[in-house]
């Protein structure tokens, strides 16, 4: 019994935690290279999100994964990417 809480104790802490990235970018219009504020950025799959701020920038902790990452902002067309974040 002893031998099986150690052995459980020992492997505990690689399976709890997965490991976290920083999803983080700066988001500007491609052809003023102005930074545009408050565009949503949304991961479906982790139900997170943030919006940029006014450098244009943003930032999501996650886990391990592939994820698809969508972009709106009023006025131009929806934008979606997948990242792979291994």
């Amino acid at each position: 019994m002893k031998i099986k809480f150690l052995l459980s104790l020992f492997f505990v802490p690689f399976f709890m935690f997965s490991q976290q990235h920083t999803l983080s970018g700066y988001i500007k219009d491609a052809s003023t290279g102005e930074a545009l504020i408050g565009v949503s950025i949304y991961v479906e799959k982790e139900s997170k999100g943030a919006t940029t701020n006014v450098y244009g920038f943003y930032s999501i902790s996650l886990n391990s994964g592939e994820y698809e990452v969508k972009y709106s902002y009023v006025g131009y067309a929806r934008h979606h990417s997948r990242k792979d974040l291994n």
